[in-house]
C-alpha cells in the first residue's frame, strides 16, 4: 500500500475500514480483524474515512454532496457491496447529510425518513416481574405509563411490577403521528392447573400440570411413591391413607416460580345405608326402560326414553328438559302421612332459572304431597296437605348455587318435632336453610304417582329437569346430619348395599381377659343372601399398638343368611391377646363374602385396653329413713396384668356435680366424713380378691348424688393408673323424688369424636379419658404439621368438650388427635368452607 488517508475500526471491533491511494488509483478496504482477510469495497476518490455519531463508518468523496455508509451489518458479506443498511437505534446525521444515503439493505426497511413514524416499542420479561421497555422511534421525548400507576420516561427503561398480572402499558411520543402506542402485557406465570384425582381410588393416579409447555414443572408426593418427579404429568401410587400432591412451577426465561398443593384424601368406602330407608332408585341400568328400586321392589317406567349415563355413582339418568321422566306407582312406602321424612338425591344442572323438578308426588286443587326441586339455581323443597289451594314452599335466596354443572347432594328433611326449625335442606352434607316445622297433625299421604324429573302430571303445566339424577333416596324419618354428611362423603363409592357393621371400639376390662361383641350383617339387594364371615387379627401399627387378636369365635351360625332389605345381629366373643399390656389397643377385621356370587366387604373394630374394671358392684342408694342409712359397696378386683400385683387402692366419695365441691359427709368403714379409704391388692396374675365396705351419710343434706370412686396408683407416679366408679345417693325418705340426674360412671375407654363432620364453621369436640394424665389434643393438616393445640396439660379422668372454630381454615382433610400417656386416638375431619 503506497499510502491510506483514514482509519477507523467498526463499533464491534471485528472489523477495520481504510482509504488508500495507490499512485494510480484510490478506494477503501474493509479487514476481518480476526482473520485479516481483506477485500475492496471499490469505492474511488475518497478524502476521508471517519466514524458517524451513530457508530457507522462513513465515507466522504471528492466532489460528493453526501456520505457514503461503508458498514452496516458489521459482517464480512462477499455477496453484497451494498452493506449499508440502517441501524434502527441510530440517530440522523443532521441537515447538511442527504436522506437518500440512509437506503436500505433489501431486507431491511427504510427508517427514520422524513415522515413522522407511529409511537411504536418493544418489550422483554426479565426475572418474573421486572420489564425491560424500548421505544423504537428515532427521537422523543418518550414518556411511559405501566398500567399499575407507575410513569416513566426515556427511550430505553425498566420497570419492576409488584405482582403478576396482565397491565395496560402506554407510551407517548411526541413527534410521533399518532403518538401513542398502547400494548397489553402479562407478567408471571401464566395459569397452570394441577389436574388429578382427590381421591386414592384409582391405580395408579395420574396427575398433570396444564400450562405453557416451555414452563418446567416439578412433582412431591406425600403418602405415595414416587416421592419426587419432574415433567408434564406422573403416575402415583397410593399408600392406604390420605395424601397430598405439590406440583413446582418455573418459567426458566423469567425466573417466576409458583407452588400448587392438591391434597388427596384416603379413597372412600361405600356408606351403609341409614336405618329406615323405605326407596332406593340408584338409576344404575346400563339400558332399558326399569328403574329399579332396591328396598321393596317399587320399580319405576322410564317415559320418552331418558338417557342412561355415568354418573355420580356408577350411572344415572339423563333428562333433556322436553318429555323424558321416571314414573314411579303409589306405594305406602313413599307416604309419610303425619310423620317425619326425607328426600335426597345427586343431581347436576346449568339451567339457574325457573322450575328444575327433582322428585314430586303432589295431587292439585287443592295441593296435596310433597316436591324437592330446584328454583333459580337453588333448593327447594314444597308440602301441602290438600287444606288450601297452594302449598308451603321452603326456599331461600342465599343457599348455595347447584346449577353450575357440578354434581351436588341435595336433601330435604322434615322433623315435625323441632318447632321453628324442623324443615331444612342440606347442600352437600351441609344444612344450609332451615324453616318452620311442618304441622305435627297435617297429613300429606296422597295417591299421586311418584316422579323423577318432571313435575307431577296431575298439577297442571308440566316442567321438566334438564341435566343428570341420580341416587334417588326416601326415609320415613328425619336423617341427621351425620347421615347426610356420611352419605355426601361416600362421593362416587356411594351407599353399601351389602356391608356389615361393627363396634369400631370397645374395651377389654381390667378384670376380664375377653369380650362379647355384636355386629350387623346387611343386605340392601333383592334377594336373601348368604355371607361367610371371617375374622382376622391386624398387625400393630399407627393406632393399632399391639398385635391383632387371634382368637375370635362366632357366638351363633356361621354363614348367615339375610333377607332382602334387612340386617342380621351376629353375636362373637373376642379374646384378649396373649401379653397385652394397659393402655394398649388391638385391631381385628371381619371379611364378610357372598357364597353366591364371592362379593367381599370388609369392616373393623378396635379394642382397648382399659384399666376400668367391669366386675364392680355398688350397693344401693343410702340415707333412706334418715340419717344412719347405709349401704354395702363390694368390688371385685382381679389382676390381668400378666405378673403379680401388690398396689394401695383408694376408695374415695365425690361430688357427682363439680360444680358443688363441699364435702359429701360420708364415713367409709367408720372413717371420719370426706376421709378416703385405703388398702392394699397383693394378687397374682389372674387371681381375684373382693373388697367389701360400708357407706353411710354423717350429714344431713339436700337430695344429691355422689360418686364413689376406687383407684390405683399402679407405677408410683401420683396418678391414678386404674379406676371404677359408682353412684350414692343421699334421700330424706323413700318418697324422694330426684331432682337430678347422676352422671355416667367414669369412661371406659379413650374416646374422640367430632360433629359436624364435615364443618364449614364451628365444630364440637368430644373427649373422653379414662384416667387422668397428661392430655393433649391437637389438629393436623393432611402431610402431618400441626395446625392448632386445642388442649394441653394435666386432666382428671372424665369428659369434655372443646369448640374448634373452622371458618379461617382453608378447605380440605384434617386429622385430630388425642393423646393420653402411651394412648393415642385420631379423628378424620373434612373442613368445606
Amino acid at each position: 500500500m503506497q499510502g491510506w488517508a483514514d482509519i477507523a475500526p467498526s463499533p464491534d471491533g471485528k472489523l477495520l475500514y481504510y482509504s488508500y491511494y495507490t499512485g494510480t488509483a484510490y478506494g477503501v478496504k474493509q479487514m476481518q480483524v480476526a482473520t485479516l482477510q481483506t477485500r475492496d469495497l471499490g469505492m474511488s476518490a475518497p478524502t476521508g474515512i471517519k466514524p458517524g455519531p451513530d457508530g457507522l463508518i462513513y465515507m466522504a468523496e471528492a466532489g460528493a454532496a453526501s456520505l457514503d455508509c461503508v458498514n452496516s451489518p458489521n459482517t464480512f458479506n462477499t455477496a453484497s457491496l451494498n452493506e449499508c443498511g440502517l441501524n434502527k437505534f441510530s440517530v440522523p446525521l443532521g441537515p447538511a447529510h442527504a436522506v437518500a444515503v440512509y437506503g436500505g439493505l433489501p431486507n431491511m426497511a427504510l427508517q427514520c425518513t422524513g415522515s413522522a413514524m407511529p409511537a411504536q416499542f418493544s418489550y422483554t420479561v426479565t426475572n418474573c416481574l421486572t420489564v425491560n421497555f424500548h421505544a423504537t422511534n428515532c427521537a422523543g421525548p418518550y414518556s411511559w405509563n405501566f398500567g399499575d400507576l407507575g410513569v416513566g420516561s426515556g427511550q430505553n427503561i425498566s420497570h419492576t411490577y409488584a405482582a403478576a398480572g396482565t397491565y395496560t402499558v402506554t407510551l407517548t411520543v411526541a413527534g410521533a403521528s399518532p403518538a401513542t402506542s398502547v400494548q397489553s402485557i402479562t407478567v408471571g406465570l401464566l395459569p397452570v392447573t394441577l389436574a388429578g384425582p382427590a381421591t386414592t381410588c384409582a391405580k395408579p393416579s395420574n396427575y398433570s400440570a396444564v400450562g405453557p409447555p416451555n414452563y418446567s414443572y416439578s412433582w412431591s408426593i406425600t403418602g405415595g411413591t414416587p416421592a419426587t418427579w419432574t415433567g408434564n404429568n406422573v403416575d402415583v401410587v397410593w399408600g392406604a391413607g390420605n395424601g397430598a400432591v405439590t406440583l413446582l412451577v418455573t418459567d426458566s426465561t423469567t425466573g417466576c416460580t409458583a407452588h400448587y398443593v392438591q391434597p388427596v384424601a384416603a379413597c372412600p368406602s361405600c356408606y351403609p345405608p341409614p336405618l329406615n330407608m323405605t326407596a332406593w332408585w340408584p338409576l344404575d341400568e346400563p339400558s332399558g326402560t326399569v328403574a329399579t328400586e332396591t328396598v321393596v321392589g317399587n320399580n319405576g317406567a322410564d317415559i320418552n326414553a331418558p338417557a342412561h349415563v355415568g354418573g355420580k355413582v356408577k350411572r344415572a339418568r339423563s333428562f333433556s328438559g322436553v318429555n323424558d321422566y321416571v314414573r314411579v306407582n303409589d306405594a305406602s312406602q313413599i307416604n309419610f302421612g303425619t310423620g317425619d321424612f326425607t328426600v335426597d338425591a345427586w343431581v347436576r344442572t346449568t339451567v339457574a332459572t325457573g322450575i328444575q323438578p327433582i322428585v314430586d308426588k303432589r295431587i292439585a286443587d287443592p295441593e296435596w304431597g310433597y316436591m324437592l326441586y330446584i328454583k333459580n339455581g337453588r333448593l327447594a323443597l314444597r308440602i301441602g296437605d290438600g287444606t288450601v289451594a297452594t302449598g308451603t314452599e321452603f326456599w331461600s335466596p342465599t343457599t348455595p348455587l347447584v346449577a353450575d354443572g357440578l354434581w351436588h347432594h341435595v336433601a330435604g328433611v322434615e322433623k315435625r318435632a323441632a318447632t321453628g326449625t324442623g324443615t331444612r335442606l342440606y347442600v352437600d352434607g351441609v344444612p344450609v336453610a332451615s324453616f318452620t316445622n311442618w304441622p305435627l297433625t297435617s297429613n300429606i299421604t296422597n295417591t299421586a304417582k311418584l316422579t323423577i324429573g318432571a313435575w307431577a302430571p296431575g298439577i297442571g303445566f308440566l316442567n321438566y329437569f334438564t341435566g343428570q339424577i341420580d341416587e334417588v333416596e326416601i326415609f320415613q324419618r328425619a336423617l341427621g346430619t351425620t347421615e347426610i354428611q356420611g352419605i355426601f362423603a361416600a362421593d362416587t363409592v356411594g351407599k353399601c348395599k351389602e356391608f356389615c357393621y361393627v363396634p369400631t371400639s370397645a374395651n377389654f376390662c381390667r378384670d376380664a381377659n375377653s369380650i362379647i361383641l355384636t355386629m350387623n350383617v346387611c343386605n340392601y339387594s333383592t334377594a336373601a343372601q348368604t355371607y361367610s364371615l371371617v375374622f382376622s387379627g391386624l398387625t400393630a401399627g399407627g393406632s393399632c399398638t399391639w398385635a391383632g387378636p387371634s382368637v375370635i369365635q362366632v357366638l351363633g351360625s356361621n354363614p348367615v343368611t339375610v333377607p332382602a332389605n334387612s340386617c342380621v345381629p351376629v353375636q362373637y366373643k373376642v379374646f384378649r391377646p396373649t401379653g397385652m399390656p394397659q393402655y394398649t389397643t388391638t385391631c381385628y377385621q371381619v371379611t364378610m363374602t357372598n357364597i353366591g356370587t364371592g362379593k367381599q366387604s370388609i369392616c373393623g373394630g378396635s379394642i382397648y385396653a382399659s384399666r376400668a374394671w367391669c366386675n364392680i358392684l355398688i350397693g344401693p342408694p343410702i340415707g333412706i329413713g334418715g340419717l344412719g342409712g347405709t349401704a354395702k359397696l363390694s368390688y371385685k378386683l382381679t389382676n390381668t396384668s400378666g405378673g403379680p400385683l401388690s398396689t394401695p387402692y383408694t376408695v374415695r366419695v365425690i361430688p357427682a356435680d363439680p360444680s358443688l365441691p363441699e364435702l359429701p359427709g360420708v364415713s367409709l368403714n367408720g372413717l371420719d366424713p370426706g376421709v378416703s379409704y385405703q388398702g392394699v391388692a397383693s394378687l397374682a396374675n389372674g387371681d381375684s380378691m373382693q373388697v367389701d365396705m360400708f357407706a353411710a351419710f354423717t350429714q344431713p343434706r339436700a337430695f344429691r348424688f355422689y360418686d364413689v370412686v376406687l383407684s390405683m396408683d399402679e407405677n408410683g407416679d401420683g396418678l391414678d393408673d386404674a379406676q371404677a366408679a359408682g353412684g350414692l345417693m343421699y334421700a330424706e325418705s323413700l318418697g324422694s323424688t330426684p331432682v337430678y340426674t347422676p352422671p355416667t360412671s367414669l369412661p371406659r375407654r379413650l374416646a374422640l369424636s367430632v360433629a359436624p363432620n364435615p364443618v364449614n364453621r364451628i365444630a364440637t369436640i368430644h373427649y373422653e379419658l379414662p384416667v387422668g394424665g397428661q392430655a393433649e389434643v391437637a389438629l393436623y393438616d393432611i402431610v402431618g404439621r400441626n395446625i392448632r393445640t386445642l388442649l394441653k396439660g394435666s386432666r382428671p379422668p372424665g369428659a369434655g368438650n372443646l369448640l374448634l372454630d373452622c371458618q379461617k381454615l382453608p378447605r380440605g382433610v384434617y386429622f385430630l388427635r388425642l393423646k393420653l400417656g402411651e394412648g393415642s386416638k385420631a379423628q378424620r375431619l373434612v373442613v368445606v368452607n
